[in-house]
């Protein structure tokens, strides 16, 4: 069920040339984050790169029953199942399990607000906006903020009653070695946790008359086949004990991360048998994948930067909208345009100075192939100039 309102604004031309003016200071301070975001981000993956490198060739696979002090401090791999000698409890429900991890999570019936904008420019260059705020209950894990929405009356949410949490065991190993936190966190996948009938008929004593418990899941409220605002699910995952493949530093009879020459750490987890060049070769690739990602992001920050420093021109044209329209575009396309230039010039100089030697090689086969172009180039126009004609022979004169 949803409902919805419709608000309508309009905005003159001269707040709106006011509001493009105040942009500019904006978009250059959106430029100046976008140049760090990928200095910054070219820096960091060679680092890490150069780390993993590093990681890769001094790392040791050794036997994960038996621990052996002369590799106290070295990187090592080492393959082994997981066990747990007790129980995890959920510090306020009575659900226990014998696991590596118990989490809870929690969802609850609420209102969320989403709103959809039309603009129409006006002659004169005002702006007339109408904004659809749209109404809808859902379940959710995060908390709606109603006292957000553009019209909070009647879809005012409660707070949650009760928070999600994670429990890790304590007393978990692999094969001799001890597991903390740090690797425990980073071993998958979870499995829903199944409730047993002595589970579900605890769970809906302690929560009263109104909750119902199955054996997926702890509901609080009157009726699940009717949920209503303010209704609650509670639900359990776990992480089971299994096979992990671990790269970390040997701390006496535990992990911990591994110190690379440049400041960098390592500690790889992943579940199944999995050998330590995989292990790197996983790394580095998502060492690759965070690099695009903020390559990515960094432009499309500077690309709204220059947006914003060029709009004041897109509102001087909207005085006659068709010509507002078709400036915009040309200065979408300019905006776009200097922001992947600037972008590229900046890793091109973060090139220079993390990788100076591939940044010379791709210098000169880049210029290679922009020669051979513009001789191709050149080549081509010469073939299909015409030559010029040959003079025609000045007429014979009259004799005297």
């Amino acid at each position: 069920m949803s409902d919805s309102s419709t608000v309508t604004t309009r905005t003159g031309w001269f707040s709106r040339l006011g509001s493009s003016l105040g942009g500019i200071l904006v978009g250059l301070i959106l430029l100046a984050v976008g140049v760090w975001l990928l200095s910054w981000n070219e820096g960091r993956a060679v680092k890490r790169e150069r780390a993993l490198n590093e990681g890769a060739g001094v790392v040791q696979t050794v036997d994960a029953n038996t621990i052996d002090p002369t590799q106290d401090g070295t990187l090592i791999h080492t393959t082994g199942d997981t066990t747990v000698a007790g129980t995890l409890t959920d510090n306020a429900w009575p659900v226990s399990v014998q696991a590596l991890r118990l989490l809870r999570d929690v969802e609850m019936y609420q209102w969320r607000e989403t709103s959809r904008s039309e603009t129409r420019t006006r002659l004169g260059g005002g702006q007339e906006t109408v904004t659809v705020y749209e109404y809808e209950r859902i379940w959710s894990s995060s908390a709606e903020n109603s006292s957000n929405f553009h019209n909070p009356d009647g879809h005012q949410n409660p707070g949650f009653p009760i928070e999600a949490a994670a429990f890790t065991s304590s007393d978990a190993r692999l094969g001799a070695y001890r597991l903390d936190t740090r690797v425990i966190e980073q071993i998958g996948p979870t499995e829903a946790l199944t409730l047993d009938a002595d589970t579900q008929r605890a769970l809906a004593g302690q929560a009263g008359r109104r909750a119902t418990a199955s054996s997926s899941q702890l509901y609080l409220g009157a009726n699940p086949g009717s949920p209503a605002i303010g209704d609650t699910r509670v639900s359990w995952r776990v992480v089971r004990p299994g096979t992990v493949s671990v790269v970390a530093a040997q701390v006496g009879d535990g992990f911990a991360p591994f110190q690379t020459d440049n400041g960098e750490s390592i500690l790889l987890v992943e579940s199944g048998r999995v050998s330590a060049a995989q292990m790197f070769e996983g790394a580095q690739a998502a060492n690759r994948a965070v690099l695009w990602g903020i390559r990515v992001g960094g432009l499309v920050v500077l690309v709204i930067g220059f947006g914003l420093i060029l709009n004041p021109l897109r509102v001087l044209a909207d005085v006659i909208p068709p010509i507002g329209s078709v400036v915009g575009m040309g200065l979408g396309l300019v905006s776009t345009l200097l922001g992947v230039l600037l972008g590229a010039l900046v890793i091109a100089i973060a090139w220079f100075a993390f990788r100076p030697l591939l940044s010379v090689i791709v210098l000169v086969v880049a210029g290679g192939i922009g020669f051979f172009l513009w001789r191709m180039g050149r080549s081509r126009l010469r073939r299909q100039t015409p030559a010029p004609a040959p003079a025609e022979p000045p007429p014979p004169q009259a004799a005297a």
